[in-house]
């Protein structure tokens, strides 16, 4: 898909309808999905306490998944340098897309960590999960690693959640936590 080159946009929010109607319709070629509105949602973060309350707008997609929240950016850039990137072993050097998925639509348990998980979408096409190994290269900081911050996922009771997709998907899809 290809926005224009000052294309922000949040799908849960009042944005820049150009955006909204540019990635609506890019991704209307390879999904199906009926746009909704003035959807109250109150999503969990794992230890239980809310992390956010969206009012706004969603996608409801023919297999049962939601996107509850996205960012749209051309203008993201890169972070760092990609070839210090590439040299840490990272791939991802610019992310201009972020996604926030309920894998049950609207049904709870709406929890981050459970069954709602962030995404991030590389200028490669390539989808990495929020908070793991790929996004903390990008940024040069480690902290930023679920495995190095309980913080992100884990059985510890201050758990966002917010890094959970990362731990599903580099621990054989297992959710340990």
């Amino acid at each position: 898909m290809v926005f224009p080159s000052e294309c922000l946009f949040y799908l849960d929010s009042d944005g820049n309808k150009q955006c909204e109607e540019e990635f609506l319709t890019g991704l209307s070629k390879y999904f199906k999905f009926t746009p909704v509105s003035d959807q109250h949602y109150v999503l969990k973060r794992l230890n239980g306490e809310i992390y956010h309350v969206a009012d706004g707008n969603m996608l409801l997609f023919l297999n049962g998944l939601a996107m509850i929240a996205a960012t749209f950016s051309k203008e993201s850039g890169s972070y760092r340098p990609c070839n210090e990137i590439n040299q840490e072993g990272g791939h991802l050097c610019e992310s201009p897309i972020w996604l926030r998925i309920d894998v049950n639509g609207l049904k709870g348990p709406n929890t981050l960590g459970r069954d709602v998980f962030e995404f991030i979408v590389g200028e490669d096409g390539i989808v990495y999960p929020n908070y793991g190994k790929e996004q903390s290269i990008y940024y040069g900081k480690p902290e930023y690693y679920w495995k190095n911050n309980d913080y992100y996922c884990s059985k510890s009771k201050n758990s966002s959640g917010l890094g959970c997709a990362g731990r599903v998907m580099e621990g054989n899809w297992a959710m340990d936590y």
